[in-house]
């Protein structure tokens, strides 16, 4: 993982997210390239430039973990990017299955297991038509929904699936995606149907989002063979526009960058404002910036509040509105002014002072 960069093909799409914050895209096949010294192809979906040696890595066969995972080796199943689609995710995934896939009679390995391309450190052939890959392989498979969508019992029928083109494996695809929305919302709308249907038009808007994102790339740039879209760097090559230094000395120094295609929602925003989204200058000429603070000049459209007066008949003072609020409000009568009104009518009448009666606060 060191030494190898591993891309999704999207050539051999085989799975996409029903929910994209929580699920990854899959696909069949992989490129393994050289770290540091591969780069994106601009403007070219599913085309890179290597200095090699590249190969490709089809799944139905046997992944090898590191040594510190102490696990054993597994059935490849597909390859997973979280990355694509999300913006809170990254990161390369294998989705594999335990073996012997035959726990008991009848009984077979069916729960995938998602591992980071990071603690994987290589990948074995199997043989089909040995044991005990023909008895046990295409059972197992049957119960795996985007093998028995494509009708895939082993790794040749993986590359005779490549015959489709992308555009109708995508249709395909999306109609399975569809399916699983809307088992996902059954569920939930045995407990809470108003709680499903929000999560029906959540799931539905995204999964049009990304059936766009692969529409506009669009999907006839992956039908080219393998030999158009990898561009193999020599020295002897002619330098072509946009793989000029500093790119190539990158390339050269093992240092440069891949980056493989996502869609527009991941990537950064850095739009710089117009003229017409321009604040208007101060009276110096000056502009002010968006998050300077305001002058002295700027207090006086500030709402201003009174104080409020001792006099006792004087009528509480009105809070004039302001921006935010919706109905004028009083400032409350204070304990002092009624207690001293008390205080005097007991005076006047020569009598004891009246305890003050309870006061109701508005």
């Amino acid at each position: 993982p060191n030494l190898t960069e591993c891309v999704l093909d999207s050539r051999a799409l085989c799975g996409l997210p029903a929910n994209s914050d929580e699920d990854a895209v899959c696909s069949f096949r992989a490129l393994m390239m050289p770290k540091g010294k591969t780069v994106h192809v601009p403007n070219e979906p599913g085309c890179y430039a290597t200095l090699g040696p590249w190969r490709t890595q089809i799944a139905l066969s046997l992944v090898h973990f590191v040594a510190s995972t102490k696990r054993k080796m597994e059935l490849l199943l597909s390859f997973m990017d979280y990355g694509m689609l999300s913006k809170g995710m990254t990161g390369v995934f294998v989705m594999s299955l335990q073996l012997p896939l035959l726990k008991s009679r009848n009984v077979y390995e069916e729960t995938p297991r998602i591992t980071s391309i990071k603690d994987v450190c290589g990948f074995s052939h199997i043989n089909p038509s040995a044991q005990p890959w023909c008895a046990m392989l295409k059972p197992a498979l049957e119960r795996q929904p985007m093998f028995t969508q494509f009708n895939i019992s082993n790794a040749k029928d993986i590359v005779c699936s490549l015959k489709i083109s992308l555009e109708a494996r995508l249709k395909t695809i999306e109609e399975r995606a569809k399916a699983d929305i809307s088992k996902m919302v059954a569920d939930l709308g045995r407990q809470d149907k108003r709680a499903s249907e929000k999560m029906k038009g959540k799931f539905e808007s995204s999964l049009a989002a990304t059936m766009a994102f692969f529409h506009e790339l669009p999907p006839k740039k992956y039908d080219r063979s393998m030999s158009e879209r990898i561009l193999m760097v020599k020295p002897e090559m002619p330098h072509v526009e946009w793989l000029k230094t500093p790119v190539r000395k990158t390339m050269d120094g093992g240092t440069a960058k891949m980056v493989s295609t996502i869609a527009p929602i991941c990537r950064p925003q850095f739009n710089a404002p117009t003229e017409s989204q321009a604040l208007p200058s101060t009276s110096s000429g000056a502009t002010s910036h968006p998050n300077s603070l305001p002058d002295e000049h700027a207090s006086s459209s500030l709402p201003e509040f009174p104080e409020p007066s001792d006099s006792e008949n004087s009528e509480p003072p009105e809070i004039p509105d302001s921006p935010r609020s919706k109905r004028k409000r009083n400032i409350p009568s204070r304990l002092a002014s009624e207690c001293a009104t008390f205080a005097k009518a007991s005076k006047a009448n020569g009598k004891k002072k009246a305890k003050p009666s309870k006061v109701r606060w508005e």
